[in-house]
């Protein structure tokens, strides 16, 4: 009777260690990570239906040009993230080069799959009036003194075409931010599709990776 017993609760405990176990790792996960689990090695469409670059110069730790984003119509997505081992690298052959590190030597590609809602967002931005309304170049009107950063936003999708380049600008915040006095008339639509670029990337940073 007491073999009988001690087996039960044998199993018991191993069924409730299991079961917490499963829990556990799906808290961790959300639906949509889930999903970018099972998809992030799928192959991307081509071309890119949106491609955003940033090419920096001047007074910044990393100049060059970086891939912010490759949005392919079946949700999968590129971009180009500085790489830590590299930049401490670069740095411990040149310590006293604090700026002016080259992107291309530095960055590491990483893809992923953004979820469907996410995927809609873009569209629906990419489809606006106010996107397709939106000038080809807008420059900032005050210059940096020391550093400028060009972003380049290129269209691509279903024969829709269009080219936007933002120049001269210092940073990200400023571009996020419309209506800003140096800003000119830099449209909302331009800063939502930025922050939302900046929320995959942020999100999606620490999945799977291609190199």
């Amino acid at each position: 009777m007491k073999i009988i017993v001690a087996v039960f609760i044998l199993v018991i405990f191993a069924f409730a260690f299991a079961a917490c176990g499963k829990i556990e790792t799906f808290t961790n996960l959300t639906q949509q990570k889930i999903e970018t689990e099972k998809t992030a090695d799928e192959q991307p469409d081509e071309p890119p239906i949106l491609e955003i670059t940033q090419d920096a110069e001047g007074m910044y730790e990393v100049t060059g040009k970086t891939l912010v984003l490759n949005l392919y119509e079946n949700g999968v997505i590129e971009f180009e993230v500085l790489d830590d081992k590299k930049r401490s690298a670069a740095l411990a052959k040149n310590p006293k080069q604090t700026i002016g590190l080259k992107a291309e030597e530095l960055n590491s590609l990483k893809r992923a799959k953004i979820s469907r809602v996410e995927l809609q967002n873009f569209l629906d931005l990419l489809k606006s009036e106010d996107f397709k309304n939106a000038k080809n170049d807008y420059r900032r009107k005050c210059c940096c003194t020391d550093a400028s950063m060009d972003i380049g936003i290129s269209l691509n999708d279903a024969g829709r075409q269009k080219n936007i380049d933002l120049q001269n600008y210092c940073d990200w915040g400023e571009l996020k931010t419309p209506a800003k006095p140096q800003g000119s008339d830099f449209p909302k639509v331009l800063s939502d599709l930025l922050v939302l670029t900046e929320k995959v990337r942020v999100e999606y940073f620490s999945d799977k990776s291609s190199n």
